[in-house]
């Protein structure tokens, strides 16, 4: 009975995928040089899990260290800036401020580029991935780059700070509503599928205790089969919290409704592992 009851390893990936990606991505505040600053996409952080289950959630790449460095190099290009712009405003002046603002841009793109490449990483690791809707993914992390790639064109052909301060506000918007939102959907669909997999498993788990209980004539069966009652109103949960998720993206309009289904599922998730610890739990005391 106790092997049945004893988590897998396969279904803690399923519990902690969703706070690989959920997040991202989360950036685009406007510096108060005019320029948008990108803050990189959250590292991944799943909520530890009970010892001795090893996490098996994949890795971020190393990529995510390279976002971090152009970050700083691009803060380091606005505090330069900063200080041009606090001078006598000379031709010479303006000339400086003009490639700074160019290379500052250019930095922003860069980070986005590679937070695409990033995502995809990420994303491609998920086991019996939704095929339709990773397409969908990559073909708008294609157009996405396909953006930025002519946007360095249009950067390049800028001859003043004024136009380049235009350029930051449409990078901004881009980024945060036009590509922010559409790659928040898809990555919120993906993961909100993920879990209601994970809910299908923890289902099957729990008939299976059940017919093992069955099996029990001990005086704690009365109480495991009351916390296996518990387990099954928090399977329950995540249920309707996962498909709300889903019904929220699905008709997805702004960040408000990307922010309740993120929310939706993060509670869907913690009441999955509440019902999995319930699980070890009664493999416990089952012995």
């Amino acid at each position: 009975m106790t092997k049945k009851i004893i988590l897998t390893i396969t279904m803690f990936f399923m519990l902690l995928l969703p706070t690989v990606l959920f997040a991202y991505p989360m950036q685009g505040q406007a510096a108060e040089t005019d320029v948008v600053v990108a803050s990189p996409s959250p590292s991944a952080s799943p909520t530890a899990t009970p010892a001795p289950t090893p996490s098996p959630t994949p890795e971020e790449p190393a990529l995510s260290d390279t976002i971090n460095k152009q970050v700083g190099d691009l803060r380091d290009n606005l505090k330069t800036l900063n200080e041009i712009r606090a001078s006598i405003q000379t031709p010479q002046n303006i000339k400086n401020e003009t490639a700074i603002r160019q290379t500052a841009l250019f930095k922003i793109i860069d980070i986005s580029l590679n937070e695409n490449i990033q995502t995809l990483s990420v994303i491609s690791q998920i086991k019996d991935l939704d095929t339709a809707i990773f397409q969908d993914l990559k073909k708008m992390i294609e157009s996405d780059n396909t953006w930025y790639q002519k946007f360095i064109v249009k950067i390049n052909l800028a001859t003043s700070p004024e136009q380049l301060k235009a350029m930051a506000n449409e990078i901004r918007l881009h980024r945060e509503e036009t590509r922010g939102l559409a790659i928040r959907r898809l990555i919120g669909l993906i993961l909100t599928l993920q879990e209601l997999k994970a809910v299908n498993v923890a289902k099957e788990r729990a008939q299976s205790i059940d017919d093992d209980l069955s099996n029990i004539n001990s005086p704690v069966r009365p109480i495991l089969g009351a916390s296996l009652q518990k387990a099954k109103a928090e399977i329950e949960s995540a249920e309707q919290l996962a498909k709300s998720s889903y019904l929220r993206l699905e008709n997805m309009t702004s960040l408000g409704d990307f922010q309740y289904a993120r929310d939706w599922l993060e509670r869907a998730n913690e009441s999955l592992k509440t019902a999995y610890n319930i699980f070890t739990d009664i493999a416990d005391k089952a012995r």
